[in-house]
């Protein structure tokens, strides 16, 4: 797979957060378990931040942000809606493991074939963030909910 370009990085990314963020909205509507509520209110927190630092880098680039879920997650949203208790926690900590893999590999690209400063510096100072919520969503995927 060829590298994308930084302002394809950018909507992802920003894709990325607002995914993240809605379906842990979701999951804080239905009562969760304590450990699924922190992980929910941490993927907030954490996604609302790097989206403050995302956007004037997005506005540098010329890079318009579409602020919104992908249409693959909108339709999960929708589904989740439905759902409650073990069932839900579980589909929700096993997308939240699938979106990391794929998030903490698209950083990895970023930071090895971006061409801003700017964009490839945002990346390597995010990471290990994203590397936290893999391994958090990894080890609370292991547990019996």
């Amino acid at each position: 797979m060829a590298p994308m370009s930084d302002a394809d990085f950018i909507t992802k990314v920003d894709e990325g957060g607002h995914n993240e963020m809605g379906l842990s909205k979701i999951v804080l509507t239905k009562n969760p378990s304590p450990t699924v509520k922190a992980y929910a209110n941490k993927m907030i927190a954490d996604h609302t931040k790097a989206g403050a630092e995302l956007t004037p880098i997005a506005k540098a680039h010329g890079v318009k942000l579409k602020g919104m879920m992908d249409a693959e997650h909108q339709t999960m949203r929708e589904a989740m809606l439905k759902m409650s208790g073990p069932d839900l926690e579980k589909k929700y900590m096993d997308q939240m493991v699938t979106d990391h893999d794929k998030t903490v590999a698209l950083f990895e690209s970023e930071i090895a074939n971006g061409k801003e400063a700017d964009v490839k510096g945002f990346a390597t100072k995010t990471l290990p963030t994203i590397q936290q919520h893999d391994n958090m969503a990894k080890a609370n995927d292991k547990m019996k909910m």
